[in-house]
């Protein structure tokens, strides 16, 4: 096995067993191995993406710093640049990440993904503000304010005249501030308005009263604080932090009891769901009014309780950091134990190379020895010739005097051949002569008998001739009575043919009836049957349409059970996997069209839905409202459900937002969430079938749905560990989910390049069909 040989056994083999495609030291190796420049760019990108994902932000960017050179395909420059300009972010490099976000908004432009260039414009504002160039901030700003006024979208200009009014307070424009703090409370008024969603409408209050804290207008902050609390509805998250602010509200007008009663209140909410930022939250609030009250033991007791909180929060991220710094370790180390391995396959292939030089050598001295053997050979076999020559020579020459003889034997008995050949002519006209004499007096012997024969023949002829005559009297006589017989016999026929006539005249008529009596019978079976036809027809439409409906409502499977048995059975599966696709844009383009239009343009969105859903065997369960249901992995249990709800996913998130950019915003996105896990199914009731499923699978499938991201797919750890082989992903953070707690989610961006039939990784290639039949038949 030769170099690349080994290298690759490495590289498809020896890594993932530690985590990773490739290693850096793998990489240099390559490097001086490969020659097609695609490939080389490809290791570093997956080497940069996959350092990317574990937070090892300085190791990816110098592996996406030496593969941008050598990327050909725009897309993955594309990705390669959002990453470097993350990775710059969070190591608070802003300058560089300036620098490079400015390249990926202008490419976000000109392929008119504003859902891009808006979220890059708004980081760049961000990390000019934390970099204390608030021109710059300003500018990048501005830009959102003028596209969000474009598109008339209400939540975006309501954060960016937020953060264009703390951007102004920080410049001490005091005036300008004041104005884009108001316009941010009118905006999230008219958001107010609109916004159904229990936890969007409490945030929303929270931030105007902020806002009216910012402009000291702290009685207008407090109404908006209780509006807040008041929308929190039974959400743990929004009660604690509506009641946090609603304390703070209170502390900041003077009413410290109320204050004190609101922060505890919040403190023993977010204690009960475990929620770290309010509890700390409150504990401060509480330690500034006993502070103030100079109740220093109360004060100490909750700033203790904040610092043992913080204290937990900075552990669990110390557990994360260490967790991230062991697996480095252990990259390191089996980095090292490859880099021997690579050593020791060089000394091997050095060792090669002396025993194939060696063994050339030998092989060049065996093919002299062979040249001079082939010419003794040739030498020897000239010499053999000539003898063959003249021994061929001699035997021609003998051969010929051979012919020679022969050929004068041949004359000779030729000659006499010929003397025995006249001999014979001569006895044969001997005997033709003496059969010719026979012949003749054979022939006068015949004519004698034929004469004899002839006169006999007459005597016969006249003979006949007169016992003819006799016979020919005789019949005459026979005749006469034949005739008198005949007419005698005639007579009796008629007279019975007569009577026949009669009887079968009347056997006609009495059959002519019987004929049109049946045939009248035989028409009325005729329309009978064509009756039935035209029956059966209408019913085997009509039981095809039923079946077409009963399909539309049920699985396949469920509803031959149901047709079958007339019930169906409830199942226990032990993993599916269940997608939430939420609709957001439904009221703006509900008072931009007629409800007729929204309806059709919903019915075609659920339809295409479906379409894609149906191609990577999802199944629809059902829509609610705006919001679209399905599962992988049932009717039929299956091996390979993550993957095709996470690719029915990409598909349906791909053509929503192809829509919305070819319709210049003028169309509604998407919200996807979905989790795996075992849940129950069928059908309850005995009218008005529906097939569902239930359990805790699909509370959390929707929980990954309301705590996404418009435009992403956002699934659970569960899921993503089953597709992670296949897809490329990305941790973002804990979410809280309602009855079961904190929740690690992660977004879901593309299939990986080697198992993508297009740039943007939603189609799969023939590899990943391949791999995955192969999947299927397990």
């Amino acid at each position: 096995m030769g170099r690349q040989g080994i290298l690759y056994l490495i590289l498809y083999f020896v890594f993932p067993l530690c985590g990773l495609a490739q290693s850096e030291t793998t990489w240099l190796y390559a490097l001086e191995n490969e020659k097609d420049a695609t490939k080389k760019a490809d290791i570093m990108y997956q080497l940069g993406s996959l350092y990317h994902t574990q937070q090892g932000y300085e190791k990816a960017i110098s592996y996406f710093d030496k593969a941008l050179p050598l990327i050909a395909s725009p897309a993955k420059m594309q990705d390669i640049r959002q990453k470097m300009l993350q990775a710059y972010g969070y190591l608070e490099q802003y300058e560089k990440a300036i620098k490079v976000g400015e390249t990926v908004a202008n490419e976000a432009k000109k392929a008119n993904d504003q859902t891009a260039w808006t979220q890059t414009i708004n980081a760049l504002g961000h990390y000019a503000q934390k970099n204390n160039d608030y021109p710059l901030a300003k500018k990048y700003h501005d830009e959102l304010w003028e596209f969000y006024n474009t598109q008339n979208s209400l939540k975006g200009k309501a954060l960016t005249s937020n953060n264009l009014g703390v951007i102004h307070r920080r410049m001490n424009d005091m005036d300008v501030s004041q104005k884009w703090f108001e316009e941010s409370i009118k905006l999230n008024e008219r958001i107010l308005e609109k916004e159904t969603n229990v936890l969007e409408r409490t945030l929303t209050y929270i931030n105007i009263g902020v806002t009216y804290i910012k402009l000291n207008q702290i009685d207008l902050a407090n109404q908006n604080f209780n509006l807040a609390l008041e929308n929190a509805g039974d959400n743990p998250k929004a009660q604690a932090t509506a009641l946090n602010y609603s304390a703070m509200g209170k502390y900041l007008e003077d009413e410290s009891a109320d204050a004190i009663r609101l922060a505890l209140n919040a403190k023993q909410t977010a204690t009960l769901w475990q929620d770290s930022e309010n509890i700390i939250h409150a504990c401060q609030i509480l330690k500034m009014i006993y502070e103030q009250q100079n109740a220093d033991k109360e004060a100490k007791e909750y700033a203790e309780i904040a610092n043992q909180e913080q204290k937990k929060r900075d552990n669990q991220r110390q557990k994360e950091r260490n967790y991230l710094t062991q697996k480095q370790i252990e990259i390191e180390k089996k980095e090292a134990e490859i880099q021997n391995t690579i050593a020791e396959a060089a000394k091997r292939d050095a060792q090669i190379r002396e025993d194939k030089l060696e063994k050339e050598k030998r092989e060049k001295e065996i093919e002299n020895q062979k040249q001079a053997l082939v010419i003794l050979q040739r030498d020897k076999d000239l010499a053999i010739a000539k003898v063959k020559e003249q021994e061929a020579e001699q035997i021609r020459t003998r051969q010929l005097l051979e012919i020679t003889q022969q050929k004068a034997e041949t004359e000779r008995q030729k000659a006499e051949t010929e003397r025995q050949k006249a001999e014979t002519d001569k006895q044969k006209l001997l005997v033709e002569k003496e059969h010719a004499e026979n012949e003749i007096k054979t022939k006068d012997l015949k004519a004698k008998g034929i004469q004899l024969q002839y006169a006999n023949e007459q005597k016969k002829l006249q003979d006949a001739k007169l016992r003819q005559e006799q016979i020919i009297r005789y019949l005459g006589i026979g005749v006469i009575f034949l005739i008198i017989a005949i007419l005698l016999y005639v007579y009796r026929s008629l007279r019975v043919t007569r009577k026949l006539n009669n009887q079968i005249k009347e056997q006609v008529v009495e059959l002519q009836e019987q004929k049109e009596e049946i045939q009248q019978h035989q028409e009325e079976i005729i329309a009978q049957r064509d009756s039935l036809a035209s029956q059966n027809e209408i019913i085997n439409i009509e039981r095809e349409k039923s079946d077409k409906l009963l399909l539309n409502i049920l699985p396949e499977e469920v509803a031959q059970e149901l047709k079958e048995t007339g019930k169906t059975q409830v199942r226990h599966f032990e993993s599916v996997t269940v997608l939430f696709a939420d609709v957001k844009g439904f009221s703006a383009l509900a008072k931009k069209v007629t409800p007729q239009e929204l309806i059709a343009e919903l019915d075609a969105t659920f339809s295409k839905m479906d379409e894609i859903s149906l191609r990577y065997n999802v199944e629809r369960i059902k829509t609610i409202g705006d919001c679209y249901m399905a599962c992988g992995g049932l009717p039929e249990a299956n091996e390979t459900h993550a993957v095709d709800v996470v690719l029915a996913a990409l598909g349906i998130q791909q053509w929503m937002n192809d829509e919305y950019e070819r319709r210049n915003g003028n169309f509604w996105q998407v919200r996807l969430g979905m989790h795996t896990g075992e849940a129950v199914a069928g059908v309850i009731g005995t009218t008005k079938f529906a097939y569902d499923i239930w359990g805790n699978t699909v509370n959390l499938a929707s929980r990954m749905e309301s705590g996404g991201e418009v435009g992403r797919v956002n699934v659970t750890q569960a899921t993503f560990d089953l597709v992670s082989p296949y897809c490329v992903g990305e941790y973002r953070e804990e979410i809280e989910a309602k009855n079961i707690g904190k929740v690690s989610a992660f977004f879901i961006d593309r299939l990986k390049p080697e198992y993508s039939a297009d740039a943007r990784g939603i189609e799969p290639n023939e590899l990943f069909w391949t791999k995955w039949k192969e999947k299927t038949k397990k």
